[in-house]
């Protein structure tokens, strides 16, 4: 071997003088923040020709893109995103934003929700899910979910809630002060203060229905629900029998008809009652979940999951949700897929999951398998 051979052969200066993979986003980064996104697209392609499945390269190729307004191939890139990394909380949040933006509202949410079965305490997920609810007329979940953003501290939760209560209670009685006397106007004041969480100034208004109208099933419906909210059981269970005498589609009132069934060992018929309690609003976590325990309880394990994961795909953020579906997963064996539901519902309060994720994690350790 001759002397010089020894020695390796000098690199090209392209190659010495090449950035990074990561040094190119973060620049890329940085322009995209000075407003010049060509350039930054730019840097992101070459980080992606050297790393095809940079989730930061990708993830900030989609941001530039959304911001110019190529919304459909921004969408394709978080597709791409949230394919190599399906946890990722703030890709979900994003192309929320950008399917909000094009007016595809169901899809937004789902995205939406994705992010905060990730991460529940992001409050502007919880905001822009509030916001989205609102606008797609659906104030009973639009309120928690702003009350919630409120609660993490967001600066315009509070004030949209205000608001959406003015509006809503304005517009409510304007319509009672030019008809005193129409039903739907009363009605629809009871669920706008109902919805906000005033219960005791919602029974005034449903008795003012029923004062017009008895045989009012949708004022019957209301006033169970504010009555169940205040804790008066026996005076709602009164109220809910009315609406479903008078055959009126009242998905609480078939709920707690289940519940009343189940009481008395009938669970068949509850299985039915919640059924059509999600007949007539197929949205109705609280159904689903009720419709899970009853399933699960008489060892119908894949029915009752599938109505778990329809509850939480409904709202990521119901803890004893999470828990009973990871209690199902773990009694068949299915111990990897059970730990993240109990870490899940711990993240979310619910203290008795500690105690199995721990004995979850500890079972596993040794092989890092079920």
């Amino acid at each position: 071997m001759g002397f010089l051979s020894r020695f390796a052969a000098p690199k090209r200066v392209s190659e010495i003088f090449e950035p990074s993979v990561a040094e190119l986003i973060n620049t890329g980064t940085r322009l995209a923040a000075a407003d010049r996104p060509a350039e930054a697209l730019a840097l992101f392609e070459r980080a992606l020709v050297r790393e095809p499945l940079s989730v930061p390269a990708w993830y900030n190729r989609a941001l530039v893109l959304g911001r110019t307004g190529r919304w459909d191939e921004a969408l394709g890139v978080y597709a791409r995103v949230l394919t190599l990394d399906p946890d990722f909380a703030q890709g979900w949040y994003n192309k929320g934003v950008l399917l909000d933006a094009q007016g595809q509202l169901p899809e937004a949410l789902a995205a939406y929700n994705r992010a905060l079965g990730l991460d529940p305490t992001w409050a502007d997920a919880w905001f822009s899910k509030g916001v989205l609810l609102a606008g797609m007329e659906r104030p009973g979940e639009a309120v928690p979910c702003l009350e919630h953003a409120r609660h993490l501290g967001h600066p315009l939760a509070a004030g949209y809630l205000d608001h959406m209560q003015r509006l809503a209670l304005n517009a409510a009685d304007t319509a009672i002060v030019a008809h005193p006397l129409d039903l739907a106007a009363w009605c629809h004041k009871g669920r706008v203060l109902a919805d906000f969480g005033r219960h005791a100034e919602a029974l005034f208004a449903y008795d003012r229905a029923l004062a017009i109208r008895p045989a009012s099933g949708d004022a019957w419906c209301g006033k169970g629900r504010s009555l169940e909210a205040l804790g008066q059981a026996t005076e709602a269970r009164v109220a809910y029998d009315q609406a479903l005498a008078l055959r009126t589609p009242c998905p609480r009132a078939w709920l707690y008809q289940g519940q009343r069934l189940e009481g008395y060992g009938r669970y068949d018929d509850a299985l039915l009652a919640y059924d059509r309690a999600l007949s007539i609003d197929p949205l109705f976590s609280d159904a689903w979940i009720r419709s899970a325990a009853n399933l699960a309880g008489r060892g119908r394990w894949e029915d009752a999951l599938a109505a778990y994961n329809r509850a939480l795909a409904l709202d990521p953020t119901l803890p004893e949700a999470w828990f009973q579906k990871g209690t199902i997963l773990a009694a068949h064996g299915r111990h990897d897929e059970a730990l993240p539901c109990f870490e899940r519902a711990h993240e979310l309060g619910f203290a008795p999951a500690a105690a199995l994720a721990g004995e979850l994690r500890a079972y596993l350790a040794p092989s890092g398998a079920g």
